[in-house]
């Protein structure tokens, strides 16, 4: 999938980046069962976040860790102990949809004239509903034809890129493994929230990630690890989770139950 989704596209301008950091070889060119021999990885700890994780899911990424070593990878913990890193990030609050009401007007737009709805004002005024990522505006929405300011969006992905850079080559990493939640998911019923680890602050950075499974908790939720690193290293990341995935093999199949 990845080989045919990536690359440039004139629709989407950021997508320039792409050209020369396609895998010459293809995404799954670095699967390989020995990936993650003499590989360096950091560690999730305060440095990244300062949130502690469960009893249960702390002794779930302890034996992941284990098995990481165990496939000959070099694990490093709390890599980013000493930087601004979690500080900055919770000190620089929700950025990266500041042009979610832009992006959706251009969407609706390009539906055709033919849509049901074809503006951000005709979604609001037909559905009687403001969409929930719209609630960091008052009543007052900003203009939906304008260009937002992602300046603010800008310094806070440069500053985490740097961090996470700097990092990289401070403590000679292929990458970080962290656990994807820092507590069992609830169930949908429950009003508890998610606990993901990684999620905001990758999605600001724009760095890839890939989840894999690593086990579960005594009540059947699944925990999964997080692998992730510096732009453009898909190939590498993927040949990583590859390879503990085939080594561990915690994945199972889910069983459908239809109702009648």
């Amino acid at each position: 999938m990845l080989d045919v989704i990536a690359g440039y596209s004139f629709e989407d301008p950021k997508t320039v980046a792409s050209i020369g950091n396609i895998p010459r070889k293809g995404y799954t060119s670095k699967l390989s069962k020995n990936a993650l021999q003499g590989k360096r990885i950091g560690l999730y700890g305060p440095g990244w976040r300062d949130q502690d994780l469960t009893e249960e899911t702390q002794a779930l990424y302890d034996r992941a860790i284990k098995e990481l070593k165990e496939q000959g990878a070099v694990v490093i913990p709390d890599p980013f102990a000493g930087t601004e890193f979690a500080e900055y990030f919770k000190a620089s609050g929700s950025v990266g949809i500041e042009s979610v009401i832009y992006d959706m007007e251009a969407y609706l737009k390009r539906l055709g004239k033919n849509a049901a709805i074809t503006s951000v004002a005709e979604l609001l005024e037909k559905t009687g509903e403001k969409p929930s990522i719209f609630n960091r505006y008052n009543d007052d929405l900003p203009d939906p034809t304008s260009v937002a300011d992602l300046s603010n969006f800008v310094a806070v992905r440069t500053k985490l890129l740097q961090i996470v850079n700097d990092v990289m080559d401070k403590h000679d990493l292929d990458g970080f493994v962290f656990p994807q939640m820092f507590k069992e998911t609830p169930l949908l019923s429950s009003e508890d929230n998610i606990g993901a680890t990684t999620v905001s602050e990758i999605n600001v950075a724009g760095v890839p990630l890939v989840t894999v499974p690593a086990g579960y908790y005594k009540s059947g939720s699944p925990f999964s690890l997080a692998f992730f690193g510096k732009m453009w290293s898909e190939a590498d990341l993927l040949g990583m989770a590859f390879d503990y995935e085939q080594a561990t093999k915690y994945r199972k199949a889910p069983v459908l139950i239809e109702k009648r």
